[in-house]
């Protein structure tokens, strides 16, 4: 990475650091996404304080997911099972991260409580009455990494529903058109941060007390270090099939 993009990705990380008390849970906005950014950045630099920050996310969000886990038998409707922002999406990014060998995480545990509701917003929003095949598919690329029969059998029942002669090779391609084009978004997005050269830094002062800032790795901070990362180093893309747009 040249210089200047290792000090861009450098800020990002500081800015986001600095305001940890900021972030919160997700895979697009928040900390589960932010981790995925952090741990490619100390693989690039070779900074411990990175993987040690990450981890230290990674953890915040397995607490998260131990509190939803009891939260979905009393308060069902108030558990964010998204893939977005939610319970989904999260276990999504920490599976990723432990199948990079990165860190280890026992999240299994927990998303045998989620499992069923996950599940249920995933048929439920093929229904008629409410029909989302954005959402259904969003939660039809969670089942995809459970390798449970539980998983295997509402992702038969899905497949019904789907589609009529619709294989799994036809879902999985279906969800990696998805999962293409939301790192396309992201790419698009970063690029004409870096292309305007405003400093994180800059930006920060800019719009911090003004917007919401999003340190994110969808459209915001750690997604443009991501993509400095990927464009100067062309590291994998990988942590892309994490995300649905």
């Amino acid at each position: 990475m040249d210089s200047e993009a290792d000090e861009i990705v450098r800020q990002i990380a500081d800015i986001i650091l600095s305001n940890k008390q900021k972030l919160e849970s997700g895979l697009y906005m928040g900390k589960t996404g932010i981790a995925i950014f952090l741990m490619y950045l100390w693989r690039i630099l070779g900074n411990n304080y990175y993987y040690d920050s990450a981890s230290e996310l990674v953890e915040a969000e397995f607490d998260y997911l131990t509190y939803q886990s009891h939260r979905i038998i009393w308060e069902p409707t108030k558990v964010d099972l998204s893939v977005s922002e939610g319970c989904a999406g999260i276990m999504l990014g920490i599976n990723f991260l432990t199948n990079k060998e990165w860190i280890k995480c026992p999240w299994e545990e927990v998303a045998i409580a989620l499992d069923p509701a996950i599940f249920g917003a995933m048929l439920s929003n093929l229904h008629p009455s409410q029909l989302n095949e954005f959402k259904a598919l969003s939660f039809a690329q969670y089942a995809l990494i459970r390798h449970t029969r539980f998983a295997r059998e509402y992702i038969d029942r899905f497949m019904r529903e789907w589609g009529q002669g619709s294989t799994i090779g036809d879902l999985k391609e279906e969800i990696s058109r998805h999962s293409m084009s939301a790192a396309q978004t992201l790419y698009r997005i970063s690029d004409y941060f870096i292309s305007s050269s405003l400093s994180p830094c800059k930006w920060f002062t800019s719009y911090n007390g003004l917007y919401k800032l999003n340190y994110g790795v969808m459209g915001g901070l750690a997604g443009i270090g991501l993509s400095l990362i990927r464009k100067e180093d062309g590291y994998d893309d990988d942590w892309q099939e994490c995300f649905f747009v």
